[in-house]
């Protein structure tokens, strides 16, 4: 596989795809180039630090002089472009402007001739008006497709494929679409057709196209979501589980003297100021900018516009990094209504599938903006938890230190959880974070026994270890306040936490791995609790449920078990050789 996952934050994730022509740094976007009008040419790009391209198999396909330069000096040279390049398959314009007059295999065989780092399969548009039956013949001609040239795709090539989801607005077709494609052996997959709804800022279609499209694919392959370039919306569409995004949005408006910004566009005749401090912005006054010649200007502002959108790219990695994209794409929500409604309606309608790839805990506090954030995965799953555990609503006095109830900034004194005021001790401290945290009334007065020995922070009076007959069972970590077993508290839930809950499953090479190395390689596991989340504590063990190790877990349990690179579990206690 060519994608490792890093690290997970609302719905989003950081990532690297790995191609012949480097890595990139997901979640990435890539500035479309049009071969016939290089505003910005690929190569200022790349040293403006733009990490992928995309460019258009159409526009070279059905020029003879471009399609002959491209296919003789190859994709690379022709675009002079030192990083990754993704090739369009056309399907988009051929569809807008006419009749696909090109078949699957000859657009595949086309593609690998030119030789990106990444194609795309031949598909069919579902287009936004069109009836169920038509979009349904639209994924089965996408569908057949994929499935003529997948036996035709060699890894000596060194280009990865991408399958594309369609269904339009069918979200049943949506997910039909997406369960098929992943069935197939590709690199990646793509989100068909939600340009129109970006056009008409219809960011609640999208949304549910997305989510269901990302729900219903192999959580280990990167999603492109198609034509999604206005900086304001990305973070969104990133917490919505997209990978990978190309736009030529950063040309386009810069033809129509359009000055983009994180926080909206404006026309240039309407600034006063320059309102960005990007390279261009800094080296031209507005009335300059303004007084140059149309071509000059219309290049000026393309690059400005770029250094807008790939900033806000890295803007959202950073933020996922600090386990702060909630608090990014509430602030880029407030940018349109439209874009707000979307993400209150995502909250409320895809709690689930966040809660399950969302972090357990994070570093940071909660910070409580508006009244929709009881609606974030962190607080309804929290909730959630409590009721099921504790039988009640009502936070239990025991966990006023843990996160999300204690870790968080608000506006407001309402808050929508209730918070159990009752003295309770240690012991009954630590017994109830047990409980909430092994999502099990009463397993804490089974792993943590009386005769344990509590031990108090002098300088903060907090609680800092759990020890019992003079061995280290938990630390409680010092910012969220949950339980971090060490290897001889893990050998107490295991014996009281049935198989398979709360366990990784590692296979013998995995083993041998975390005694040599103290780390497990997402290659050799081969199974895992799937109720986990993102920053939950688990046991690592072996087949037959031998103690091996304990960590956390940092991809979602499916990533964990489809993964072939990077390392979903941090592994942190190790068993004695001995008794493994």
């Amino acid at each position: 596989m060519s994608f490792e996952i890093l690290q997970h934050d609302a719905g989003g994730r950081l990532g690297i795809l790995y191609t012949r022509h480097g890595k990139v740094e997901t979640p990435a976007i890539c500035p479309v180039i049009n071969p016939n009008k290089l505003v910005v040419t690929p190569k200022e790009m790349f040293e403006m630090g733009v990490q992928i391209v995309m460019t258009n198999s159409y526009i070279i396909y059905k020029d003879p002089e471009l399609r002959d330069k491209t296919l003789r000096k190859g994709l690379h040279d022709f675009l002079d472009f030192k990083g990754p390049i993704v090739i369009d398959n056309g399907a988009y314009q051929w569809h807008v402007y006419g009749s696909i007059d090109v078949d699957a295999l000859e657009m595949f065989n086309f593609q690998r001739s030119i030789r990106p780092d990444i194609g795309i399969l031949l598909d069919y548009p579902t287009s936004h008006d069109m009836s169920k039956e038509k979009a349904t013949e639209t994924i089965k001609v996408t569908l057949e497709n994929a499935r003529k040239c997948v036996p035709l795709i060699s890894k000596e090539d060194g280009i990865l494929w991408t399958g594309v989801i369609q269904g339009g607005y069918f979200l049943d077709l949506v997910a039909k679409c997406a369960k098929e494609m992943s069935k197939l052996p590709l690199d990646l997959h793509a989100l068909g057709e939600p340009v129109q709804f970006l056009i008409e800022y219809d960011f609640k279609k999208v949304a549910d196209m997305l989510v269901v499209a990302r729900a219903n694919l192999r959580a280990d392959r990167p999603l492109h979501l198609f034509g999604a370039g206005l900086p304001w919306t990305l973070p969104f569409f990133v917490a919505m589980g997209a990978d990978l995004f190309d736009s030529a949005a950063y040309a386009l408006y810069a033809k129509r003297r359009v000055y983009m910004t994180p926080a909206g566009n404006f026309t240039l005749d309407s600034l006063t100021e320059l309102i960005c401090e990007c390279p261009v912005c800094t080296s031209y006054t507005l009335n300059e900018l303004k007084k140059l010649e149309p071509e000059l200007q219309e290049k000026l502002l393309a690059k400005h516009n770029l250094y807008v959108t790939i900033t806000e790219m890295r803007r959202i990695r950073e933020y996922i990094r600090h386990n702060r994209l909630w608090e990014l794409v509430h602030v880029r929500a407030h940018t349109h209504p439209q874009l707000l409604k979307a993400l209150v309606y995502s909250l409320r309608k895809y709690r689930k599938y966040l809660e399950k790839r969302d972090l357990f805990t994070k570093r940071r506090a909660f910070f409580w903006l508006d009244d929709f954030c009881k609606y974030r995965p962190e607080i309804s799953r929290a909730l959630s938890r409590v009721k099921k555990v504790f039988g009640s609503s009502t936070v239990p006095s025991g966990l006023r230190y843990t996160y999300p109830f204690y870790q968080f900034e608000s506006y407001t004194d309402k808050l929508p959880f209730k918070l159990e005021r009752k003295k309770v001790n240690e012991l009954e401290i630590v017994r109830t974070i047990a409980d909430y945290q092994f999502k099990k009334k009463g397993i804490g007065e089974k792993i943590i026994p009386n005769g344990a020995e509590i031990a108090v922070s002098k300088k903060t009076g907090r609680i800092r270890s759990i020890l019992y007959e003079e061995k280290l069972l938990f630390v409680l970590r010092a910012y969220d306040y949950i339980l971090i077993p060490q290897i001889e508290g893990g050998k107490i839930l295991k014996e009281n936490i049935p198989f398979p809950r709360f366990r990784v499953i590692a296979s013998k090479r995995g083993i041998k791995s975390i005694i040599e190395r103290k780390c497990l390689p997402a290659k050799y596991i081969i199974g895992c609790d799937k109720e986990l989340v993102p920053g939950e504590q688990v046991l690592i063990v072996d087949e037959t449920d031998d103690l091996i190790a304990v960590g956390e877990l940092k991809f979602t349990p499916e990533e964990a078990v489809l993964a072939t690179r990077g390392f979903p579990v941090k592994v942190r206690g190790i068993a004695e050789e001995e008794t493994i």
